[in-house]
């Protein structure tokens, strides 16, 4: 138990330096929403993958193409459809409920 305690805060740990640093990147600031883009590159960078699915998103943008790959790797978040991932859309509630309960589900083991 003690270690899946530790690996567990040494994950919440890993999310939130990771989010920080990309929420730095971006200029967040409190008036700012998040859209599935920006959360593809917190997630992106906080769960890289080593095996990349490539995924043809007809609508990401260069910047963002590595970490979507990514969110598509690892499934933490998935495009809206086969062929879109809707990188510019807001954020919603049920999406980051979606993304939590993966994150648990997938990175919640002992090690």
């Amino acid at each position: 138990m003690e270690r899946t305690l530790i690996n567990a805060i040494t994950k919440a740990t890993t999310l939130a330096e990771a989010t920080t640093e990309a929420l730095e990147n971006l200029g967040f600031d409190d008036a700012k929403v998040i859209t599935r883009g920006d959360l593809a590159m917190i997630l992106g960078t906080a769960f890289p993958s080593n095996e990349v699915q490539t995924v043809a998103y007809t609508d990401v943008s260069s910047d963002l193409q590595a970490y979507v790959q990514a969110c598509a790797s690892t499934g933490l978040l998935i495009g809206k459809s086969e062929t879109t991932f809707d990188t510019v859309s807001t954020l919603q509630y049920y999406e980051l409920a979606c993304v939590a309960e993966r994150i648990a589900k997938n990175f919640n083991t002992a090690e």
